[in-house]
């Protein structure tokens, strides 16, 4: 689509991997601040697979949302 043109002419990165960014940093930051199920998150952030989510998140930032959010919730 016309997006993916433009992040493809212009981008460092192309616009299906700027998407996924996006969903990360705001999984990352509900995983900081919220007590929700990894699968409330996963949804929140555009993943219908609550599964799939966890494997990107993991492969992402060698962690699973669960161990993530401990760090943060004590």
């Amino acid at each position: 689509n016309h997006l993916s043109k433009l992040f493809a002419q212009h981008g460092t990165m192309r616009f299906i991997e700027y998407v996924r960014w996006v969903r990360m940093a705001k999984a990352r930051m509900i995983l900081q601040k919220y007590h929700l199920s990894i699968h409330e998150v996963a949804q929140r952030c555009g993943f219908p697979d609550s599964d799939y989510f966890c494997r990107v998140f993991r492969r992402q930032f060698g962690l699973t949302p669960g161990e993530y959010s401990a760090r943060f919730q004590g």
